[in-house]
Parts: structure tokens; sequence; C-alpha cells
């Protein structure tokens, strides 16, 4: 019995992930993108940099028959993969590197706990209105990555990679894009928005640097100090206080020696600060209504343990990625990774 509720479980799993609305919309046409099957798969590392598949001319118009009259497109993924760890939850990235604002990125989730080689879809993307004026024309670079959690390593394999084309009349539009939002023009208000989030960025790394110097500097008081009140888990939006708070001890024991400074940490390694907007992409389960907590637009995930191609390791794990924000009046770290 035991055995069964474990695969019915999966089953509805699946279901899950691979179920999707498609009413009213229908298959056009499809062409592969990448074949490697069993011989000449594609090996990809999580949190590392996207992998290039190849270059295609025109993906987006060349075999593809343009929109009927009165309909309108959107797109989507259809993958072989499989991943080293289905204890961890991974995600793999798809994205075409065009020469416009508008880089087609398809997203697909590996059901938890499912072990072996799957075949899936991925979410939808639409460009802008989703007429045919509006497609892509142009060539384009395909790219892959795999995500999962900051704090683990994870390894898949891309076998087959296939893009879909799907039409339905216009009148009827029901449909959430992706990432193919329509871009706004270029006006004084877009300007300042523009800088004010250029300030926004600067202050944020300069806050993440100063939290590193007080590790560093093992200086416990000033790094209380950069800590909220109430801190939490990015995996699972729970609770910590002050007083429990696990981040000040693991990261003051990372280090290899007690002679760290911040200008050689920054001598070799490459930190990285990641906007709302793309780590809810990388993991959006941690944007989920259900949890005690969630990030907001203005916090920002700092990613401190990616060493340089020229640098040395200085840092026994990868531990320095913590969730930084501003709120009431000054920032403060906000979550940090399991």
């Amino acid at each position: 019995m035991k055995i069964l509720n474990v695969c019915i479980f999966f089953f509805i799993l699946l279901n899950i992930a691979y179920t999707d609305d498609t009413s009213d919309w229908r298959l056009i046409d499809s062409k592969v993108i990448y074949s490697g099957e069993e011989s000449d798969y594609i090996n990809l590392s999580a949190n590392t940099q996207w992998v290039k598949l190849n270059n295609i001319d025109k993906p987006f118009i060349n075999d593809f028959p343009p929109p009927a009259p009165g309909y309108i497109r959107k797109w989507r993924v259809a993958a072989k993969y499989s991943d080293s760890d289905p204890s961890i939850k991974t995600s793999f990235q798809i994205k075409f590197m065009t020469s416009s604002f508008n880089r087609p990125t398809f997203s697909f989730t590996r059901p938890l706990g499912y072990n072996g080689k799957l075949e899936g879809f991925s979410d939808w993307f639409q460009f802008e209105d989703g007429s045919k004026e509006r497609i892509y024309n142009g060539n384009a670079a395909v790219y892959a990555r795999i995500i999962s959690p900051p704090t683990t390593l994870n390894s898949g394999q891309l076998y087959k990679i296939e893009l879909q084309a799907w039409d339905k009349l216009s009148v009827e539009l029901d449909t959430k894009s992706a990432s193919g939002r329509a871009l706004p023009g270029i006006d004084l208000f877009s300007k300042l928005t523009k800088e004010n989030e250029i300030k926004t960025n600067e202050q944020a790394t300069e806050f993440a640097m100063q939290v590193m110097s007080a590790i560093f500097n093992k200086d416990q008081e000033e790094f209380s100090a950069l800590v909220a009140d109430k801190c939490y888990s990015l995996e699972y939006g729970t609770s910590y206080y002050k007083d429990n708070f696990p981040l000040y001890n693991d990261l003051k024991a990372i280090t290899k020696d007690s002679f760290i400074t911040l200008a050689s940490y920054k001598d070799n390694y490459k930190p990285q600060l990641v906007s709302f907007e793309e780590y809810s992409d990388l993991f959006p389960h941690w944007i989920e209504n259900n949890r005690e907590w969630t990030p907001g637009k203005n916090d920002f995930l700092f990613i401190g343990n990616m060493i340089k191609k020229s640098g040395t390791e200085l840092l026994k794990d990868r531990m320095a990625v913590f969730m930084i924000g501003f709120d009431n009046g000054k920032w403060q770290i906000k979550a940090i990774p399991e």
C-alpha cells in the first residue's frame, strides 16, 4: 500500500507539472532547436553561467507559418532533461539571446523527488500583443542553464529542445506572458526611474560589502546592528529572531584564517546582486502567497561566493548568501538560505 501511495503521489506531481491551460489555443507548428539524445547531450552545472547551445537563423520566423489574420501567437519550449539530485528543487531555463530588448526565456521545473529523465513543457512567452508584426524576425543564440537553491550543488543534462508556436483568436485573448512585456516609451519619468534604480543598486551593493566587512573583522556588535529584528528563511519563509540567528556564526566560521580583509575578498571574488525580477524567475516558490514571509520588490539577493577565474578560494563553503532590503529607514539583512 505504501508503494502504491508513493506511485500515486508521483503521478499527481507529473500531471500538475505538465498540465497547462491550452484551451482555445492550437498548436501551429514546432521545430527542434537542439537534439543530442543519448550520446551528445548538454551537461549543465547549477547556479553557473549560461551555456551556449547554438546559433539559429530567425528562430521565430523560419519554418513557422505567420499567424492567420485575427490571430495572436504565443510560444513555449518542450524539452527532455534530467538532473543528479531529485531532493533539490531544480529549474531549467532556455534563453534566446536576440538583438532586441525582448529576449525570450523559458523555464520548467522538475517535480520534486522524481528521479530520471523527464519530458515536459516550459512556461509561455508572447512578443508584446502577440500579433504577426511584433514577432521577432532576427537571428538568435540559444543558451541553457540549471538553477537550484543558492547553497546547493546540482548538475543536469539536456537531451532535446523543441520550440512550439500556438495561436488563437485575438478577441479571446486571456493569457499570461512569462516575460514578454511591452516596453514603455522613453520619457522623463522612465529616465528618472532608471536613475533611481541605479542608485538603489549602488546602495544595496555598498551595504552588502559593509556586512562582509563586519564578518571579516569579527565585529559581532556591528553585524548584529545590520540584521533585522526578525529575519527569515529564504527556502521556507519561516522566521528567526536575533537570539537564535545562525548567520553570523556560520559566516564567521567560513574564513580559512583570521586575516581576510575586504580588499583581499574583492580581489578574489566577484559578488553578485540579484534583483526581485531575476530571483523570482529563478526561485518562484520564494514568492508564493502561502508563506509566512515573501521578499519584496525592493529586496536584493546577495551572492558573495562566486570566485573570479583568476581568484583564490578564501571561504570554506558557499554560505556567503543573504537577502537584504531597505526597511524602516535603513538597509538590513532580511533573510538567509537554509
